[in-house]
């Protein structure tokens, strides 16, 4: 009788350990969280906020990247948005929605979106082109060396934040009009995606609708894409980006031609 107490006071005090493990890392983690978000500017221990950054990035499904240019960059862990086959290329197409929730701590700072990028966030392997870029005052979209300032154009105007918490709803889209001819299909909508109606998803509802050419007579270089160019991604700089989601595409409405 007393060796079966005994052996149940051992599996209770297994059992508390191992929920106190637990108990401790959502500790840790939560610390994690809240170092990295309550970082200001002039905090002076940035390895310990860039690893905590990390730290986040490994547990929310993001990788990070080395873009560049003082921007702090994470791509997802896997592809993202939806693949769709064209011209007999699995995955040529590629559609992603992306929910972003920010506020920029000065003046100077800029959130740039990915879709249908490489592991490195490029675009055709040789550039960082083929993103939308928030500013406090502008909203520029960018495929290729082709840019569009968009502010007062296409419902560009509504996509300027200033410094303040604000959420975004993008869609990203690489479409194929033929093996010759490949865009990138840029749409937004200043507000959270979960606020969108039916009608805003249509094409008509679209705030922001810019649409470049991204391929041009360049088939040989689509069936590469179709497998590397298949991340979505962020950079940001002089910014928090609190809240970011990547998803299936919301818009319904065809493309625009230029």
């Amino acid at each position: 009788m007393v060796n079966k107490q005994s052996k149940k006071v051992v599996k209770l005090n297994k059992e508390f350990d191992m929920n106190n493990k637990k108990w401790k890392s959502v500790v840790i983690f939560a610390t994690i969280i809240g170092l990295t978000f309550a970082c200001k500017k002039e905090d002076n221990d940035d390895e310990t906020n860039l690893l905590a950054l990390a730290i986040l990035a490994q547990n929310t499904g993001f990788v990070s990247v080395n873009y560049g240019d003082g921007f702090t960059a994470f791509r997802t862990a896997d592809p993202a948005g939806k693949p769709e086959r064209k011209e007999n290329i699995d995955g040529l197409e590629r559609k992603t929605s992306v929910e972003i929730t920010f506020n920029f701590t000065s003046t100077n700072g800029e959130i740039r979106l990915f879709g249908s990028v490489d592991q490195n966030l490029r675009f055709d392997s040789s550039n960082k082109n083929a993103y939308i870029s928030i500013k406090p005052t502008s909203l520029v979209s960018s495929v290729i060396g082709t840019t569009n300032p968009t502010a007062g154009q296409a419902g560009g105007a509504n996509f300027v934040p200033g410094l303040t918490s604000t959420s975004y709803c993008f869609d990203i889209h690489r479409e194929v009009e033929s093996l010759n001819e490949v865009k990138y299909h840029l749409i937004g909508w200043p507000k959270a995606c979960a606020s969108l109606t039916t009608a805003d998803r249509q094409s008509t509802g679209y705030v922001l609708n810019f649409e470049a050419d991204a391929y041009e007579n360049a088939s040989s270089k689509l069936a590469n894409a179709a497998l590397t160019e298949i991340f979505a991604g962020y950079a940001f700089k002089d910014a928090a980006v609190t809240s970011i989601r990547f998803n299936q595409p919301l818009a319904l409405g065809g493309s625009i031609k230029q």
